[in-house]
């Protein structure tokens, strides 16, 4: 394990020799605000990771496509970053993933069709970013979803009827974008 948390003096950007350390199960550097720079790809290396935890930090670039390969990571929390881009396709292959916390970064794009594949995610935060199109309506394949916050982006449409379907779903907010219709009667 690896925790730094608020180590407000640590400088710089990742290490690419972070990918090395493949037995390291968590990765947490959240409030190293001087940390700068993009991910590693290396990261993708990290197969025995279960946490990774960069928010509140200064690590900008695109979300790497090779996170796809880290099959056991259960919590990425990116939250507060400069992280930009839009949400690759591939991060939905990481089916071990409960905890998905994009919020208040600068991505764009769509929330990918595919994300009913993270069937065991139960926080799903994006808010704050710039997102456009819809909420994906095949969200039936994640039942243990609890939390979804999508609020403050430009997403449209309607909100789909498979939200009633979801009987652990607590919390839902979608405030603050551009969505029109009605409250689904499923819900």
């Amino acid at each position: 394990m690896l925790a730094l948390s608020g180590a407000s003096r640590l400088k710089g950007s990742l290490p690419t020799e972070l990918g090395k350390l493949e037995n390291l199960s968590v990765l947490k550097l959240d409030k190293c605000l001087s940390l700068t720079g993009s991910i590693p790809t290396e990261l993708g290396n990290l197969r025995s990771l279960k946490i990774l935890n960069l928010s509140s930090t200064g690590i900008n670039g695109n979300l790497p496509s090779e996170f796809a390969q880290l099959s056991s990571l259960t919590t990425l929390d990116l939250s507060l970053s400069s992280i930009s881009g839009t949400i690759p396709p591939t991060i939905t292959e990481m089916k071990s993933l409960k905890q998905l916390v994009l919020s208040r970064c600068r991505l764009s794009g769509r929330i990918p069709e595919n994300i009913q594949n993270l069937s065991q995610l139960e926080n799903l935060e994006l808010y704050g970013n710039g997102l456009t199109g819809s909420i994906p309506g095949v969200l039936r394949g994640m039942s243990t979803l609890k939390r979804m916050d999508v609020y403050s982006n430009k997403l449209t449409g309607t909100l789909p009827d498979e939200l009633g379907l979801l009987n652990n779903l607590q919390i839902i907010h979608v405030k603050d974008n551009q969505l029109t219709g009605t409250l689904p009667s499923s819900v």
